[in-house]
């Protein structure tokens, strides 16, 4: 009999110390896989950001732009750099049509410095230091003919001779027979002017004839892009239009009516669209609207947006800020924000659907899985979701707020989950 209840007390111990073990192990086992669960679970802290609502488009760039066309024939000779705004009247170019006259040219040079000398009340000390500098090229030169023909070597003598004889003129324009010392100022602006008639028969003048950024690019739309096509463009003709690089060369010969550059308003461009019939309901005609082209924002105006004659709805953009520079540019492409809020910024990875209301799962101090409404949303894209931060703050909504640990992709996730 005792032997019967001690073998029946040992099979009940055994028993008990197993389900010790077990309960141990279970123990282990859920703490592990809290442990794998809370390692697993991806979170981000929420903050407050933009959501920018835009439609990305192709853009043709029509500008307020003036053709400069040569006057003349001959070799032309740029005097601006291309992409430079210059002023009404500033000269651009000069055509030569003929061969220069070096001799007057430098003979207008000493006038222009004799008349400056008398006119500043100044002596002739100016001249004088040209004269000497003149003795010393001289001397020089003779000394090297001189040399030359001692070692027998003509070589370039006759350009040596050529060269003294120049400097001998010269001197002789400043102080001999052909001087200007002693002339008086008015005799000095006559020849000057005679001179300078001479001068300018063989040689036409390019000038600006508006202010503007310089361009020398001829893409063969400046006669069809202009200001009068905007309110009457056709989308067939926009999607034809592509950038061109037709470089006009900065020198070299030129005929009459040839392109010789352009004169492009800065201050205004537009930007003509074609927009799908859903992407219409965003953009109204007089709204002002935010751009941005490679990384650069700037303003713009809804000018117009009608459709043509293919029913193509056709969006033209007034831009009018100066620092935006399309003056090498037709076609682009370009984001048209149509709308930005700010606040709570929430992934959408983040949202789940709990008995039927829209929300996320965020950490409670205790670290574990909170379910929160999503409440006053502003706005929402395919990435994320805005908050009105104000509203709720305003009126004390029970919602997810800033700083609050989101729980990123929570499938498996339950209310009151421990997570860490």
């Amino acid at each position: 009999m005792k032997k019967r209840k001690k073998r029946k007390y040992k099979r009940v111990k055994i028993k008990y110390n197993y389900l010790i073990i077990l309960g141990v192990i279970a123990y282990i086992f859920v703490r592990l896989l809290n442990n794998m669960t809370s390692y697993t679970v991806q979170v981000e802290t929420v903050e407050y950001g933009d959501l920018v609502e835009c439609i990305n488009k192709q853009g043709v760039i029509i500008k307020d732009e003036q053709v400069i066309l040569s006057q003349a024939q001959g070799n032309i000779d740029y005097l601006v750099q291309e992409g430079k705004r210059i002023p009404k009247n500033k000269k651009i170019a000069e055509i030569q049509k003929g061969e220069v006259d070096l001799q007057k040219k430098e003979k207008l040079d000493t006038i222009n410095r004799r008349i400056d000398s008398i006119e500043s009340n100044r002596n002739e000390e100016i001249l004088k230091s040209d004269i000497h500098k003149i003795d010393v090229t001289t001397n020089r030169l003779r000394e090297e003919i001189k040399t030359k023909l001692i070692n027998s070597d003509i070589e370039n003598i006759q350009n040596l001779k050529e060269e003294l004889l120049e400097a001998i003129d010269k001197k002789s324009l400043i102080w001999g027979e052909k001087s200007i010392i002693g002339k008086n100022i008015k005799t000095l602006q006559e020849e000057k002017f005679k001179i300078e008639n001479d001068l300018n028969s063989s040689v036409k003048n390019v000038f600006a004839q508006e202010s503007g950024v310089i361009s020398f690019n001829q893409d063969g739309y400046e006669d069809t892009l202009k200001l009068s096509s905007i309110d009457h463009l056709n989308s067939q003709y926009l999607s034809t239009v592509k950038n061109q690089e037709n470089r006009i060369k900065k020198n070299g010969n030129v005929d009459v009516g040839n392109q010789i550059g352009k004169i492009i308003n800065n201050h205004i461009w537009y930007i003509a669209s074609i927009l799908d019939e859903q992407e219409t309901s965003h953009i109204k005609i007089g709204a002002n609207v935010k751009v941005s082209k490679d990384g650069q924002v700037f303003s713009a105006n809804v000018k117009n947006l009608y459709k043509d004659e293919n029913k193509k709805n056709i969006l033209v953009l007034e831009v009018d800020e100066e620092k935006v520079d399309f003056y090498d540019e037709r076609v682009s492409n370009f984001n048209i924000i149509y709308r930005q809020v700010s606040g709570i910024k929430i992934p959408k990875n983040a949202v789940v659907t709990v008995k039927e209301k829209r929300g996320v799962y965020i950490l409670s101090e205790t670290g574990s899985a909170v379910f929160k409404e999503l409440k006053s949303i502003l706005g929402e894209d395919d990435e994320y979701i805005v908050l009105d931060y104000s509203d709720i703050k305003k009126n004390r909504i029970d919602t997810i707020d800033l700083y609050d640990e989101l729980i990123i992709n929570p499938k498996n996730i339950k209310e009151g989950q421990k997570i860490r």
